[in-house]
């Protein structure tokens, strides 16, 4: 059984309740942008949201079980799903070309291997440092372009 970040109360499944119930948020967000998104035709977001989907489910069971393997089903979907997003907003949003595309890939992966390497540091949480800054970055961005402060939003919900 892994103790990591999260709010672990017992040893044995059902040791964090409130992060396990709190993950069909992310189900029901993820059933909703889907149905959404195939509306609207948004094959991107419709990939955004199997991405949702797969981080509620992995998370879910990362804290009812919290062992190595739901570990993985937890991170991995993470990963991919702020991966495409960034990609998805500089090339649609900001209209970044490849080259900048590219550079702000690699500097956010490689932050974020970097912040991974002492996984005890903060408890763990320091890994999510570089998806913060990403964040409170492009939302500096849209609110500069005089765009919608929803990525600040969602900066101070994330942090």
């Amino acid at each position: 059984m892994l103790d990591l970040y999260c709010e672990r109360l017992a040893p044995g499944l059902w040791g964090e309740p409130l992060n396990a119930v709190s993950n069909l948020g992310f189900i029901v967000a993820a059933i909703v942008s889907f149905r959404l998104a195939q509306r609207h035709q948004q094959r991107d977001t419709q990939i955004l949201a199997v991405l949702i989907f797969a981080i509620g489910c992995g998370s879910a069971a990362f804290h009812v079980v919290a062992d190595n393997l739901t570990q993985w089903l937890d991170v991995i979907p993470i990963a991919l799903f702020q991966i495409m997003f960034l990609t998805l907003y500089l090339t649609r949003v900001i209209k970044a070309g490849d080259a900048i595309t590219g550079i702000s890939l690699a500097a956010f992966i490689g932050a974020s291997v970097l912040a991974n390497l002492n996984g005890t540091w903060m408890n763990g949480s320091v890994g999510y440092l570089p998806s913060l800054i990403a964040l409170a970055l492009l939302g500096g961005y849209q609110s500069h372009r005089g765009f919608s402060h929803r990525l600040w939003v969602a900066t101070l919900i994330f942090f």
